[in-house]
């Protein structure tokens, strides 16, 4: 028997709750109410459900001020940018200078001093542009929102720490005063500052500081058949709060979450149980919900959850494709489930630190699906994303009956197969393309590329192995290569939220290719030691994957 998620009952559910339950802020009484309802849903479909209760740095996003003082004066909307300074009483009066996409690489732009124009349509992500504008000594940071069909503000935040901060991480946060105007207004200060006017203007924004405030997560268990000491489970994830109203980010996930517990509810007979958790935390706390449950749950999580599925923001009504993301060893996982469903025209990336990607350092492997374009002209198909118009007019019941297809047959095989569905092959052809590209950089990468025959071997073995070896030894390899690949600080830390490095295939030696291409920041002396460290990481991530396969290999 198959679980069948119910499609109308979960229709009428989200446009019940979007009246109910608008605008879950984090750690605010809406979002304790909501969080509250869906305790009640999930003990009342038959699980064992509770609330856990944590604190988390907090801040929230008020009304702001630009006055343009030059070529014309005049006054734009704006809002101010989560845990940003304020500016002084009577406002802030500095000149204006572009920094395009706001990365490291628009600097220097004689931002000293000045206020920083950054596209918030472009990498990196919001809390780098601000780490990178303090860097360059900035007075104030202007955020230009994604393009909307309304000219709609953005909700942001600038906390680069990921979770609940710990002693030394907020003085690493940066603090300057920050402010949202909209896509139109920003093209065309950019205009003017490229017809090479100069732009005065002054910024005043009322922030109110960051304060400590109390969150909780829902979490709801399903036993497998069995239960017992060694139970194994999938982790199914969505966050909760949300900025206003967050219809389809993601109160549409959250949904689906609870009906695919009530589906699988239904379904006796599973392998392997779930653990279905709603996040606190997630939007302008960034993630602290997530890394909360990981960090107090973290000998539960190393031994008892195989992988972990994560819903975000199903049921776009304006989405053509299905974005695919993954760990390398669910890979063709997707593919293949995504296939048998006739999923077609899918994009397959690897997976980063977003949507409360909160586990790399526990070893998990993971993956979920997103909607993608095309949108409409220059518009992304997500415009509505962050903004007062994430209503139900973006709700679209195809996309989410769809994603309620595609994540019941995620979880009915995870759930229901004897043998884990890993496949570990495309971490050798990730590595043995790095170790190419590498050639020639002062790094003896000989070892390395023994280590990886040697893995390549062991993995033909691991195939041939019955079902309770192969899932024990692909659990061990698992958690090898995610922790030491994925994460930048290790196991036990979070990695800084929106870090550059997590656009490369593997964040952890993304160094490396820096060096190899001859470039980087400072001296090659200081480059090459970088590298090295990254270099003998990898080694040791190898050697460890090569170990737990020697057994395999007899």
């Amino acid at each position: 028997m198959q679980a069948q998620v119910d499609i109308r009952r979960a229709v009428d559910t989200i446009h019940e709750l979007a009246g109910r339950f608008p605008g879950r802020l984090s750690g605010t009484r809406t979002q304790h109410e909501a969080a509250r309802w869906f305790l009640d849903a999930f003990r009342g479909a038959g699980l064992d459900a509770r609330l856990e209760t944590f604190r988390s740095l907090n801040s929230t996003v008020v009304a702001a001020e630009v006055e343009l003082l030059a070529p014309v004066r005049e006054i734009l909307a704006a809002q101010t940018l989560g845990y940003a300074r304020a500016t002084p009483p009577g406002g802030l009066v500095v000149e204006l200078v572009d920094a395009g996409g706001g990365g490291a690489s628009a600097y220097p732009c004689g931002a000293a001093g000045r206020a920083t124009l950054v596209s918030g349509y472009e990498s990196p992500a919001t809390p780098e542009k601000a780490r990178e504008a303090v860097r360059a000594g900035a007075a104030a940071l202007i955020y230009i929102s994604p393009p909307a069909r309304s000219g709609e503000l953005a909700f942001r935040a600038v906390k680069s720490i990921w979770g609940v901060p710990a002693p030394g991480e907020l003085a690493d946060m940066p603090r300057l005063p920050a402010v949202a105007i909209s896509y139109e207004e920003g093209q065309r200060l950019r205009r003017i500052l490229a017809g090479g006017q100069s732009v005065p203007l002054r910024v005043t924004a009322a922030q109110p500081e960051p304060a400590w405030a109390d969150m909780a997560n829902v979490v709801a268990t399903l036993e497998p058949e069995g239960g017992g000491p060694a139970a194994e489970y999938v982790l199914v994830h969505a966050h909760l709060d949300s900025w206003d109203p967050g219809v389809t980010d993601n109160l549409t996930g959250d949904v689906l979450a609870l009906e695919l517990a009530r589906a699988f509810r239904a379904v006796p007979g599973r392998r392997r149980g779930l653990v279905f958790c709603l996040w606190d935390g997630h939007e302008i706390a960034e993630a602290s919900g997530s890394a909360s449950f990981v960090e107090r749950h973290w000998d539960f999580v190393r031994e008892r959850i195989v992988c972990q599925v994560n819903i975000d923001s199903p049921g776009l009504a304006d989405a053509r494709r299905v974005l695919a993301r993954q760990t390398p060893e669910m890979l063709r996982f997707q593919q293949d489930v995504n296939a048998a469903l006739g999923v077609g025209g899918a994009l397959y990336e690897p997976l980063y630190r977003s949507a409360d990607q909160s586990f790399f350092g526990a070893g998990l492997p993971g993956c979920y699906v997103f909607g993608a374009g095309p949108g409409d002209g220059d518009l992304p198909v997500l415009w509505y994303t962050h903004t007062r118009s994430d209503t139900l007019e973006q709700f679209g019941e195809a996309h989410f009956a769809q994603f309620a297809a595609i994540y019941t047959a995620y979880l009915d095989r995870l759930t229901g197969v004897a043998r884990l569905p890993f496949d570990f092959s495309p971490y050798v052809e990730r590595i043995d393309d790095a170790l190419r590209r590498w050639r020639g950089a002062e790094l003896d990468l000989q070892p390395l590329g023994d280590d990886v025959e040697a893995i390549r071997r062991g993995l033909t073995a691991l195939a041939n192995e019955g079902d309770q070896a192969f899932n024990e030894r692909a659990r061990a390899l698992a958690r090898t290569w995610v922790a030491g690949l994925f994460t930048t600080v290790g196991p036990y830390r979070q990695d800084r939220y929106g870090a550059t490095e997590f656009g490369a295939s593997f964040p952890a030696v993304a160094g490396i290719d820096a060096f190899a291409r001859g470039g980087g920041a400072g001296p090659r002396e200081a480059g090459l030691a970088a590298a090295l460290r990254e270099r003998n990481r990898l080694a040791d991530t190898l050697r460890r994957a090569r170990a737990v396969l020697e057994g395999a290999m007899g």
